[in-house]
């Protein structure tokens, strides 16, 4: 890491920072004030279409989807439309049943994903998927303050390690003020911000040719085209985030109806992030693509207002899925691991939560400063989200016959793909997109025959 830095040109990148990190604790502050101690609990909080519609989208979109869909738009062009494939598949599947989950959310007073799987399969599948969503989660939060912190850095011209630092602490310090309700405003305020980044990418825009863009697909390498399609949409319909704030719409109705308009909101967002790592390798072709994103708003030839607005809007995407994810591993630990209950012992719940998500940032902080290769280090903690995508439909379509015997099979098979997974990571095997997906295919196989073990066993009792 590098000790020293280049003070910025202009200040008009850290007027535009001040200008968002003021919003940020006004709406925390305000709300707080308003909810109260309530607004640290998730579930049922009867959060509008509006709010629940912005807080899908940027719960989804992060610095992962943003290095990674920018680079590969450089390295790839149009071929990389293959990933718009992923989006709506992946957004389409989570619509299609967010009326369910609501219902089921609504019923049993769901706070973490955890409390969904244990309902709907049982304890022992609870507790590791618990202690899975907890290890993929911290791995992509210490991934996110990473990115996060060196765009704050480039904005503000500050080593990176302060850039990291202080994010850490901005994050920290609003959650502790205002709770799940700051996350959702916050998240809000940033989601116009990210709407406003769609509309300023087209700047940027210089159309294609169709001879253009159908060469380019051609060209793409089907184990990185179909690789990251099904990769991309194993995660928009696991991420755990988004599964939260399905609990929390105030109706099964606008659960459904938010879902849905992410489809097309998700589609314009993806193509607006592709369009710009494609036309900012027109503007910077010599600069290694995963620097580019930073090059944006820390080249002086850029005029500052728009580099520096375009830097906030980057940070808007980062950060606005970064404390949603602090949230998602407090919530999992003190109600699955502890046992805790928010109803009845709801103030131990809350002062935990609080002092839990502040730990969470001062250890993770540490692990962001150390970060060697970032990109292969968030590729590898998103695909954990993966090993869901057979187990959440599973428990969406199928009702057990035998719960204690289907929940025990459930967590060998979780156990086998989290065994799989740690070969293929160490014996380094990760290497592209499609490898990504073998511990999910397996773990969609073994559910499989979780599914025809219960199945004989009963028709056997019977």
């Amino acid at each position: 890491m590098p000790e020293t830095y280049t003070p910025p040109e202009t200040y008009t990148p850290i007027a535009f920072v001040l200008v968002y990190l003021l919003i940020l604790f006004a709406l925390s502050w305000v709300y707080r004030k308003r909810e109260g101690q309530d607004g640290f609990i998730i579930g049922n909080r009867k959060i509008s279409f509006f709010g629940t519609t912005l807080s899908q989208l940027v719960s989804l979109t992060d610095g992962t989807g943003l290095v990674i869909t920018v680079m590969l738009g450089i390295m790839f062009g149009y071929g990389m439309l293959y990933a718009l494939l992923g989006v709506v598949a992946g957004t389409l599947l989570i619509a299609l049943f967010a009326k369910r989950i609501r219902r089921l959310a609504g019923e049993r007073h769901y706070v973490t994903i955890s409390d969904f799987l244990k309902d709907r399969i049982g304890p022992k599948t609870e507790y590791i998927t618990a202690l899975l969503i907890i290890f993929a989660t911290l791995l992509a939060v210490a991934g996110q303050l990473h990115i996060s912190g060196k765009i704050m850095a480039e904005l503000i011209g500050t080593p990176e390690a302060f850039g990291i630092i202080l994010t850490s602490a901005v994050v920290a310090a609003y959650l502790w003020l205002g709770g799940y309700m700051t996350v959702i405003i916050t998240d809000i305020f940033q989601g116009v911000i990210i709407l406003l980044f769609c509309l300023c990418s087209f700047y940027l825009f210089v159309p294609p040719s169709f001879e253009d863009v159908t060469q380019q697909v051609s060209a793409i390498n089907n184990d990185v085209g179909w690789g990251f399609c099904l990769f991309i949409a194993a995660v928009c319909f696991t991420y755990f985030s988004t599964w939260e704030r399905i609990f929390s719409a105030k109706t099964e109705k606008v659960a459904a109806q938010a879902s849905y308009t992410n489809i097309l909101l998700n589609l314009i967002l993806y193509w607006a992030i592709f369009n710009l790592g494609i036309s900012l390798h027109r503007l910077f072709p010599n600069i290694e693509a995963d620097q580019i994103v930073y090059e944006l708003f820390s080249n002086s030839e850029i005029f500052p207002s728009f580099g520096a607005g375009l830097g906030v809007i980057s940070l808007a995407l980062v950060m606005s899925s970064l404390d949603s994810r602090a949230y998602t591993i407090s919530t999992n630990f003190i109600s699955n691991i502890l046992k805790i209950d928010h109803e009845t012992k709801r103030d131990r719940f809350i002062m935990l939560q609080r002092y839990i998500t502040v730990a969470i940032f001062l250890i993770l902080t540490l692990v962001a400063l150390f970060i060697p290769d970032f990109i292969q280090f968030m590729i590898n903690a998103t695909s954990i989200c993966g090993f869901f995508l057979f187990i959440f439909l599973t428990s969406l379509l199928y009702t057990p016959k035998n719960k204690a015997f289907f929940d025990l099979l459930t967590m060998l098979a979780i156990g086998a793909g989290i065994l799989f997974w740690g070969y293929m990571f160490f014996a380094g095997l990760f290497e592209g997109f499609m490898p990504n997906m073998y511990p999910v295919f397996l773990v969609g196989v073994l559910m499989g025959g979780v599914v025809l073990c219960d199945r004989f066993k009963k028709e056997k009792e019977g």
